[in-house]
C-alpha cells in the first residue's frame, strides 16, 4: 500500500493486476471468434455474405474490444470509491491508466483474433495466443519459446488430426 508513502490515493494495484487477468480473460474470449466459425461450418455462410473479409475480421475484433470496455466500466466502482474517500487524487494518472488498460486489452484482442484465425480448434488458438503474448517458454528461454510457437502454428495450420496414429 503506497498511500502512506506518497500521501496520494490511486488505483495502482488495479492497474497492475488487470493485465494479468487480461492474459486469460481476453485470450479466452477471442480464442473462438473465428475458430468456432471454421469448426461449426458457418464460415462458408459468412464468406458468402456481401461484406469484405476485413469487415468480418474487424467486426469480430471490435466486438471483443467492446466486451473489454464493458468489463472496464464495471471497475469504475473503484474509481467512484476513490473519488469519495481518497485524498490528493491525480485524475490524469487515473484516466491514462484506464486508457492504457483499454489499449492493452485491444492488443490482446488483436493477438487472440489472429491466433483464432490460424486454426479451427479453439484450444490450439488459445495456446498460440498465450505463446505470442508471452514470447518465451515458462522457463524464460526465448529460443525454446519460439520453437514451441512454431510447433503450435504448424499444428494449427496442418491440423492436429494429421499427427494421430491409426491402430487398425
Amino acid at each position: 500500500n503506497t498511500f502512506f508513502l506518497i500521501g496520494q490515493s490511486d488505483l495502482r494495484v488495479l492497474f497492475n493486476i488487470v493485465p494479468m487477468v487480461y492474459l486469460f480473460f481476453v485470450l479466452a474470449i477471442t480464442m473462438s471468434v473465428i475458430a468456432k466459425e471454421k469448426n461449426s461450418g458457418t464460415m462458408e455462410v459468412l464468406c458468402t455474405l456481401p461484406i469484405k473479409d476485413y469487415e468480418l475480421v474487424l467486426g469480430k475484433y471490435l466486438s471483443a474490444v467492446s466486451l473489454i470496455l464493458v468489463g472496464l466500466i464495471f471497475t469504475d466502482i473503484h474509481f467512484i470509491t476513490l473519488m469519495n474517500f481518497g485524498t490528493n487524487i491525480d485524475y490524469g494518472a487515473l484516466f491514462s491508466g484506464y486508457l492504457g488498460l483499454l489499449f492493452v486489452g485491444a492488443v490482446y484482442a488483436a493477438i487472440g483474433t489472429f491466433a483464432s484465425s490460424l486454426s479451427d480448434n479453439q484450444v490450439v488458438s488459445f495456446i498460440v495466443a498465450v505463446f505470442i503474448v508471452h514470447g518465451n517458454d515458462p522457463f524464460g528461454r526465448k529460443e525454446l519459446g519460439l520453437l514451441y510457437l512454431t510447433a503450435f502454428v504448424v499444428i494449427a495450420l496442418i491440423g492436429p488430426g494429421k499427427f494421430s496414429i491409426d491402430r487398425r
